[in-house]
């Protein structure tokens, strides 16, 4: 990691602990780091076939959204 990179990570995080408090800091470090295995772990269970590709969840979740979608304004409706 380059030392530029460093140093910006401890000011931001001093600046976040500063303004926000300590407790902030601890929950942005946690998703951080989450998000970065989950990043780490995709790469690996996307070239094993595991999970689809970015395209087709997009459709996936977007014909899943509009099933809801007329599911929930039919039931507005009806209210």
């Amino acid at each position: 990691m380059a030392h530029g990179l460093i140093i910006l990570i401890i000011i931001a995080s001093i600046v976040v602990i500063h303004f926000l408090g300590f407790t902030i800091f601890g929950w942005c470090a946690f998703a951080t780091i989450l998000i970065v295995i989950g990043a780490f772990f995709y790469d690996i269970f996307k070239s094993e076939g595991r999970f689809k590709t970015f395209k087709e969840w997009r459709k996936k979740m977007w014909k899943k959204y509009l099933k809801f979608e007329r599911k929930f304004f039919n039931w507005l409706d009806k209210i």
